[in-house]
């Protein structure tokens, strides 16, 4: 190692220090916009049902829109969470109502799931009841987890209809996933 050399190592290392603390930087900014994004998704259900007066069962027309009731945006009240699938479907066949909606939530890591998210809205509430993934099918309901041929873990939405219409005894149910309210 010549002179020059020796005397530049000092300004490489602190360089190289630089980019690490920028790169761990980096990290927990994104860890930090993925936590706060599945914060918010998680209530976005109701608010578009309950305060932007959205219909959960609304049907897609041509041009993306849906076709809506006319009805005026109410206070969504208090948010409700169910412990139970037994407390949510007693609460979903007394309260009468002809829609739910829901949402299949994926886990921190790719491809492990982690719940599936029933959304009751009742006027003054919004009932919410969480089921999570255990072994080869959700804890409560039973609803079965399939694997894809990459080993990922995932749940048709055509079990979490069939299995909510027939749960609740209603085949006419209107069963919206979060992603088209």
């Amino acid at each position: 190692m010549n002179g020059s050399d020796a005397a530049n190592e000092p300004n490489i290392r602190r360089r190289n220090e630089l980019g690490f603390q920028n790169i761990v930087r980096l990290g927990y900014v994104s860890l930090s916009t993925d936590v706060s994004t599945e914060m918010v998704l998680g209530v976005l259900p109701i608010f578009i049902v309950k305060e932007m007066g959205g219909d959960p069962a609304a049907e897609p027309t041509e041009g993306g829109k849906t076709t809506e009731p006319d009805k005026k945006p109410s206070n969504p009240g208090k948010l409700v969470r169910l412990k139970t699938w037994e407390e949510f479907k007693t609460l979903a066949i007394a309260s009468r109502l002809n829609e739910i909606v829901y949402r299949i939530e994926q886990g921190m890591r790719r491809g492990h799931l982690t719940s599936l998210r029933l959304i009751l809205p009742v006027e003054g509430a919004q009932f919410v009841f969480f089921d999570v993934a255990q072994d080869g099918a959700l804890k409560q309901t039973g609803i079965p987890i399939h694997v894809d041929e990459r080993g990922i873990r995932y749940i048709r939405e055509q079990d979490v209809i069939v299995f909510l219409r027939k749960e609740l005894g209603s085949p006419d149910l209107k069963v919206s996933s979060f992603w088209t309210v």
